[in-house]
């Protein structure tokens, strides 16, 4: 194959290229917007073979106008991230890096919005924008959100190929469940730089319309060509799923005792409600409330000198008693509750059994 021939198909490959993409890639920042280029020609020339003077041209001017740039990018939620998106989570928090890739200091401000179509919305959407501003320089982690300083919501000024990180915070809704996943959309809007001093938000910039002027032009060179640009970020929730069941074992009667006994009166009967946790993330301060038929009544001293036993697969198993004593546990007006410190907490893919018996009346 030819040297022409390769270097046509070279050409024809960067031309597929996207304008923009290559626009962007190519020219990131580059020269300072309001920059005064001037340049003068000299012309030299003979007559009858002698050199003259040369002649310089009048001089050339122009200045470089402005070319808007921008880039949003989503990070990767953070392990404190992703272990606050669970149901009914406030201000759960999802980052994203803005750079200024323009020819001069440009603002923004941000449009935070659900995407469509997805398992749920989050509520209360807002944005948050990094700041060094009143932390100790040894506590200040670039890219943490800290909700006591990181209160602007727009960027008055950035300078050109500067980063900076900004925060959307969102509202879990409870009814989220176990893997369920929402997308965020986050805009980043161009706006005319402000004193950092100053509390007003810049207007949107807007590129300038016509033939080129003496001034310092604007030019969208985005890849929308409208001075914004949007990415999406993701809450994937991580719940405990709980599954319940409930057994009735006979342990004794008054005839067969222990072998081969029944349901007569007189017998005891154990109650075992297992508590299954399939979801992602811990169950923690389970509570459980059980109503007792009137014909039975609550059998004391069967675990060990106590009346209910909690068995946590995996971890410990603890007793309490059905009295008012403090311990969380009691029986009243007919109804056995597990509540206070007794209250299990279940690992992901664990189990927690609740036993205690009754003597059928």
């Amino acid at each position: 194959m030819s040297i022409a021939r390769h270097l046509k198909q070279a050409s024809l490959a960067l031309l597929m290229l996207s304008p923009a993409a290559a626009l962007q890639s190519a020219y990131a920042e580059g020269t300072t917007a309001g920059t005064s280029i001037s340049n003068t020609a000299s012309v030299n020339y003979s007559v009858g073979g002698v050199a003259q003077t040369p002649i310089n041209s009048t001089t050339a001017t122009f200045v470089v106008d402005r070319r808007i740039f921008l880039s949003v990018v989503a990070v990767s939620p953070s392990p404190t991230e992703l272990a606050a998106t669970v149901p009914g989570a406030p201000a759960v928090v999802r980052t994203f890096r803005i750079t200024n890739t323009s020819n001069r200091p440009i603002g923004f401000r941000f449009v935070p919005t659900n995407a469509a179509a997805d398992a749920f919305d989050l509520a209360n959407l807002i944005v948050r924008v990094d700041s060094a501003a009143g932390q100790p320089i040894a506590s200040f982690t670039p890219g943490t959100y800290d909700s006591s300083t990181d209160t602007a919501t727009t960027v008055a000024t950035l300078a050109a190929d500067q980063s900076t990180t900004v925060f959307v915070l969102g509202d879990i809704p409870v009814s989220a469940t176990n893997t369920q996943s929402a997308t965020i959309n986050l805009q980043a809007v161009s706006i005319e730089p402000t004193s950092l001093n100053v509390g007003a938000v810049g207007s949107d910039i807007v590129q300038t319309a016509g033939a080129d002027t003496a001034g310092i032009d604007t030019v969208f060179g985005d890849a929308g060509r409208d001075g914004t640009e949007t990415t999406t970020n993701v809450y994937t929730v991580s719940s405990a799923t709980l599954g319940v069941t409930k057994a009735a074992t006979v342990i004794s009667d008054p005839f067969n005792n222990t072998t081969n006994p029944k349901a007569i009166p007189g017998a005891v009967v154990e109650y075992a409600i297992t508590i299954a946790n399939t979801g992602a993330v811990p169950a923690q301060d389970v509570g459980v409330s059980d109503a007792l038929d009137a014909s039975t009544t609550i059998a004391t001293g069967a675990y060990s000198g106590s009346d209910i036993q909690i068995a946590v697969s995996g971890g410990s198993t603890t007793t309490c008693t059905a009295a008012a004593d403090g311990d969380g546990c009691s029986v009243s007006g007919g109804t056995l509750t597990i509540a206070g410190s007794s209250r299990p907490n279940i690992p992901a893919g664990q189990t927690a059994t609740v036993r205690f018996r009754v003597t059928i009346n």
